[in-house]
C-alpha cells in the first residue's frame, strides 16, 4: 500500500496527516476493489514462484505472471511450487557444503603431494651412493656393513660413510641402492600423478557451486520471506 500511496509510512499513525489517512483510506478501497474484481495472478522468476497476489502489483512489474481463475487454484499452486522449490534449494545448499569439503581436501591433498623435495634429494642420494659403489668396488672389503670412500660427487672429495649389506657383494649392494632410488622415482612419479587428477577434480564443472537460484528472485522480497508469508496482497 505504501507504494501505492503518494507517501511512505515509515511514520507512526499518530503522527499522519489528516490528508495523507484519506489518501491511503481511498488507495486501500481503490485496492480491494481490484482485488474482487481482479483475477489472482502468481509473479515468477523462469519457473520459480516469487509473490502470491490478489491483484497487479507494481513491485513485481518486471516478473512475468501466471493468472487464475480462483484464489484456492492460485494458493495451491502457489505453496506446492515454493515448497519444491525451497526443498530445492535445501539440497543445493547441501551440495555446495558438500563440494565446498571436497574442495578443501583437494586443495590439501594437492598441497602436500606437491610438496616432494625431500624425496627427490632422497632418490639423488641413493643413486649416488650406488654411482660410488661401483666406482670403488676393489676397494670395499667382503662381508663389511659399512664402507668410507671419497665422495667423487664432492669437489673436495671428502670421505662419504655408505652402509652395507654384509650378506651381499659391492657390486649387489650397489644395485640395491640403485632398485631404492628407482622405488623412490616410482613413489615421486605417482605422486605427480595424484597431483594432476586431484588439480583435474578441482577444476571439473562438477565441482563449481551451484546455484540455479537467479539473482533477481534472490533480491525479490517474497523470496527471502519465509513460505508462510505467501500473502503479499498489497504494494
Amino acid at each position: 500500500m505504501t507504494i501505492r500511496s503518494p507517501f511512505h509510512l515509515d511514520l507512526s499513525l499518530p503522527d499522519l496527516k489528516s490528508s495523507q489517512v484519506e489518501i491511503f483510506l481511498l488507495t486501500l478501497q481503490e485496492f480491494l476493489r481490484a482485488c474482487l474484481s481482479d483475477p489472482p495472478r502468481i509473479y515468477m522468476d523462469d519457473d520459480h514462484p516469487v509473490c502470491f497476489a490478489l491483484s497487479e502489483l507494481q513491485l513485481y512489474k518486471e516478473y512475468k505472471s501466471r493468472v487464475f481463475e480462483n484464489v484456492n487454484d492460485a494458493l495451491i499452486f502457489y505453496i506446492f511450487h515454493r515448497l519444491k522449490f525451497e526443498r530445492q534449494q535445501k539440497q543445493i545448499e547441501r551440495i555446495k557444503i558438500l563440494i565446498e569439503k571436497k574442495l578443501n581436501q583437494l586443495n590439501e591433498f594437492i598441497d602436500q603431494l606437491s610438496h616432494f623435495p625431500d624425496e627427490q634429494s632422497e632418490r639423488m642420494n641413493l643413486q649416488k651412493r650406488g654411482e660410488l659403489l661401483l666406482a670403488h668396488l676393489n676397494r670395499i672389503p667382503a662381508g663389511t656393513s659399512q664402507v668410507e670412500i671419497p665422495d667423487l660427487f664432492d669437489v673436495q672429495q671428502n670421505p662419504i660413510l655408505i652402509p652395507l649389506d654384509p650378506t651381499l657383494s659391492a657390486q649387489e649392494n650397489a644395485q640395491r641402492y640403485f632398485q631404492k632410488a628407482r622405488e623412490v622415482s616410482e613413489k615421486i612419479r605417482k605422486r605427480k600423478e595424484k597431483v594432476n587428477i586431484f588439480n583435474k577434480q578441482k577444476n571439473n564443472r562438477a565441482f563449481q557451486r551451484p546455484d540455479r537460484t537467479s539473482a533477481r528472485c534472490q533480491k525479490s522480497p517474497a523470496y527471502r520471506a519465509p513460505v508462510n508469508r505467501i500473502a503479499h496482497y498489497a504494494d
